[in-house]
């Protein structure tokens, strides 16, 4: 089904439980090193995310998630995270496949980006500018964005 930015907002507003989500991503990668860069500026990092919104997390998890959530201001109640006026779907993170490839749609092997890419750490949840979201599954349903 296809859907509108707004009635994502919407639908992930509504989302009050723990619910299982598998989000298709794509934008310009956020650590990608500008010196010396032959790929800066010509680059779409792809990502298909399978995780869980609103996860309750052990006092443990806890300790550990709250270093990985030093800045925006969650809505209540929502896997939202608003920041600087935009809207972030927060996730806790089960796997993820990412695919880099040049604005016209060529795959880069991992190999030929990875020197330019800034070090990745892993992370128990992550976040997903909604205006980037290009497709997500939520629970049973699937839904194209437009």
């Amino acid at each position: 089904m296809k859907i509108n930015r707004e009635q994502l907002q919407r639908k992930l507003e509504d989302t009050t439980s723990q619910t299982p989500v598998v989000v298709h991503y794509g934008a310009e990668p956020s650590r990608l090193r500008k010196k010396g860069n032959p790929y800066f500026g010509n680059v779409i990092k792809h990502v298909v995310a399978v995780g869980t919104l609103l996860k309750e997390f052990t006092p443990t998890e806890e300790k550990t998630y709250a270093k990985y959530r030093a800045w925006g201001t969650p809505i209540s109640g929502t896997p939202l995270i608003r920041q600087r006026g935009m809207l972030y779907l927060e996730m806790q993170i089960q796997g993820e496949e990412v695919v880099y490839t040049d604005k016209a749609g060529a795959t880069i092997p991992l190999e030929e980006i990875k020197p330019y890419l800034e070090p990745d750490t892993a992370k128990p949840v992550k976040t997903y500018r909604l205006d980037h979201i290009e497709a997500i599954q939520l629970g049973k349903e699937t839904y194209e964005i437009e």
